[in-house]
């Protein structure tokens, strides 16, 4: 999907559908190794990864041969098993057609939210999501290190959690999508 512009939701199947592979492909390569991580530990790879894109976007350059694509998708399959943690704490296997229905959720909360906020994405440069995707992320871990600290706050913040996690992956999508249009720049 070159230098066509399609709509969000076509675009948002199509990055899906390359995660699920390239999920396919790591397990392939490393079996199971990510069902040891706790869900925090998760987001705080979530948040490694989009802590680089910021410093290439602020340096202004980089010295590690990953495309910024690659580390924005690998991005996309930790949130995916980040959510898959809000629902199952410790899973057994990786499941694409539990991956899958994660994917379905994720979608239809991307399809209201553009209805409400009339894609207002588009206008966003892509340090502006990166930045958004990283204040997601600090909540997100404030939240869980509250629950850490105080287990009666689960029923309170799990939601809170999901919610964030969906909207992480969301935005992770956006920013993928202005890099395939070449209509945003990096910073």
């Amino acid at each position: 999907m070159e230098n066509k512009k399609f709509t969000t939701e076509e675009y948002f199947d199509e990055i899906s559908q390359k995660i699920l592979e390239i999920i396919e492909s790591k397990k392939a390569d490393y079996g199971l190794s990510i069902l040891v991580y706790r869900p925090g530990a998760i987001t705080t790879r979530i948040y490694t990864k989009i802590l680089r894109v910021q410093s290439i976007q602020e340096v202004g350059g980089q010295k590690v041969d990953e495309p910024i694509e690659d580390t924005l998708q690998e991005s996309l399959g930790y949130i995916l098993f980040r959510i898959e943690r809000c629902f199952e704490k410790k899973p057994k296997s990786i499941e694409v057609e539990k991956l899958k229905s994660y994917i379905s959720k994720v979608r239809d909360t991307m399809i209201r939210k553009n209805h409400d906020y009339g894609e207002a994405w588009r206008e966003m440069r892509i340090s502006d999501i990166t930045d958004e995707i990283l204040s997601k992320l600090v909540r997100i871990r404030k939240m869980e290190d509250d629950i850490k600290k105080d287990s009666s706050k689960t029923e309170d913040l799990s939601p809170k959690i999901i919610d964030a996690i969906i909207d992480t992956y969301n935005y992770v999508v956006f920013a993928l999508v202005h890099i395939k249009e070449k209509v945003n720049p990096m910073l």
